[in-house]
């Protein structure tokens, strides 16, 4: 894809896990990234494989019983999961309906890639950062509680229990 040509850093996760955080701050310090600000942010940021693999990555996972509710929340689950599917060319496999086990795996021993479990602290975003020799202003990273908790009723349990 020619937009990951002049990205510096490609952020990329499965949602729900705070990536648009994470793309704003970068895109606010200068970095070149697919935030949500840039045109054709939604054509990279949820794909199930690394498709440069030279180019640096970010990949954040992890907490998937409450990334799933957090997009179904805010609307955002069929579209992502849409675009994790957008290159997988086999069947869904049954322990993993929404493909998060095979986008992390696709990611975990990859070039040039940081993998970032959620939920991440400001510690962790700093090594991150060290990671790709990146100068961020440490007084800009605020950590918020995530908005979603476990009084949200999710009507995918069915496939929530696969990542639990």
């Amino acid at each position: 894809m020619d937009i990951l040509k002049n990205l510096d850093l490609w952020i990329v996760s499965c949602g729900g896990v705070g990536s648009n955080y994470l793309c704003d701050l970068l895109f606010d310090a200068g970095i070149k990234v697919n935030c949500r600000r840039t045109s054709r942010h939604g054509e990279i940021c949820h794909l199930c494989d690394k498709i440069n693999p030279l180019k640096n990555c970010i990949y954040i996972y992890g907490d998937y019983e409450f990334a799933i509710k957090s997009q179904e929340r805010r609307d955002l689950l069929n579209t992502n999961l849409n675009k994790i599917k957008t290159n997988y060319k086999g069947e869904i496999p049954s322990d993993d309906p929404f493909l998060y086990k095979v986008q992390y795996q696709n990611f975990k021993n990859t070039k040039n890639t940081y993998l970032l479990k959620y939920p991440y602290s400001k510690s962790d975003l700093i090594n991150c950062f060290k990671y790709f020799h990146l100068k961020i202003d440490e007084d800009k990273i605020k950590i918020k509680k995530r908005e979603t908790d476990e009084n949200f009723i999710s009507k995918y349990d069915n496939e929530i229990k696969y990542y639990l």
